[in-house]
């Protein structure tokens, strides 16, 4: 089951972009972890799957899910539970 993204967060975004180390994420996952970087720095929630398919041009949130759930593997983006 995918994680709703507005369950999920970029923490200590200097450090995080270090620690994964863009090299080992794919361009869709750069991509869309700049968005989600990008929203933090304004303090904005985080997009929804659908905001994220809108962004990029993609038909299918599970595609928006599929990238978002690889970022919270490889640490980038992490799961905050509780919140809707």
């Amino acid at each position: 089951m995918p994680i709703p993204a507005e369950n999920l967060t970029t923490t200590y975004m200097s450090s995080i972009h270090e620690a994964v180390g863009t090299s080992l994420l794919t361009p869709p996952q750069r991509a869309v972890f700049a968005y989600f970087r990008e929203l933090a720095e304004r303090r904005l929630p985080p997009p929804t799957f659908r905001a994220v398919c809108t962004r990029f041009g993609w038909r299918s949130s599970r595609a928006a899910g599929q990238v978002i759930e690889a970022l919270v593997r490889k640490g980038a983006l992490r799961h905050v539970g509780g919140r809707a």
